[in-house]
């Protein structure tokens, strides 16, 4: 699939059927151990992870650099969506695509393989997904 505009539908059409997944089976998991929870779903080697802007995120103490840096409002705003999909399959990166309300996407990752037909598996059986 070399087509970019194809390339980017299909991985739009993975990430909606990601969703729905995530929505019916998805369970808040932790990340560091600690703070930061992500929305998941494990099935043998696939795991489908979200990231929203509604996660709280870690307290980072303030040190002497970030005085430097601009106001992560800011950069959130212009560099960043607020959506992130990261879909894993034998533990490596399969999808990564992140998103907006509005419609605005960037796709950063897309290795098409045996992962698209297990997760395309969650619209006929469900009840194969142990959450």
């Amino acid at each position: 699939m070399t087509n970019k505009p194809a390339k980017l539908a299909r991985a739009l059409q993975l990430r909606d059927i990601a969703i729905r997944a995530l929505k019916k089976f998805g369970v808040w998991q932790p990340t560091d151990g600690k703070t930061t929870n992500v929305l998941q779903v494990q099935i043998d080697d696939l795991s489908v992870v979200l990231d929203t802007p509604f996660q709280q995120l870690p307290n980072v103490p303030k040190t002497e650099h970030t005085d430097f840096l601009a106001d992560p409002d800011d950069i959130m705003r212009t560099h960043f969506l607020p959506y992130g999909l990261g879909i894993w399959f034998a533990r490596k990166k399969a999808l990564s695509v992140s998103y907006d309300d509005n419609g605005n996407c960037k796709l950063t990752h897309f290795q098409p393989g045996l992962w698209e037909a297990k997760l395309e598996e969650l619209t006929i059986d469900h009840e194969s997904w142990a959450g």
